[in-house]
């Protein structure tokens, strides 16, 4: 029987504060017949989480994983991230672009860091925005 993982993603969502909606944005490849394929972006998972800022203490310990990240997206544990191939869609937050017009931050994936499974009670993710 697997271990059943929705108590502790309930419980990281409570305790930690998570306002956002993140939708997991994951590139595919589709085959046809021949074997050739075609990639597009498609929604792999949508959850709660938080964005925040990276603290000092972050940036001197992960250095080389970050990549240019800027801010680093919380989520609760259990969430399935890719660092190579996804990007964070964050409806609920939203910026003005130079035409005026209203746009969704999305955010690449630059990096995990790596933790404990035994002690998480979440999943955070390096990020920086993606243009």
């Amino acid at each position: 029987m697997p271990f059943p993982i929705e108590p502790f993603r309930n419980l990281s969502e409570n305790i930690i504060g998570m306002p956002e909606t993140c939708e997991i944005i994951r590139r595919v490849r589709d085959y046809d017949q021949r074997g050739s394929y075609t990639e597009h972006d498609q929604t792999v998972a949508t959850t709660k989480g938080r964005v925040s800022p990276l603290s000092a203490d972050e940036l001197e310990r992960y250095g080389q994983l970050l990549e240019g990240a800027t801010a680093k997206i919380t989520m609760p544990f259990g969430v399935d991230v890719d660092s190579t191939r996804d990007r964070i869609r964050v409806p609920t937050r939203t910026y003005t672009d130079d035409n005026d017009q209203e746009q969704v931050e999305v955010w690449d994936v630059t990096g995990v860091p790596p933790r404990s499974e035994a002690f998480q009670a979440d999943t955070q993710v390096f990020v920086r925005r993606f243009s």
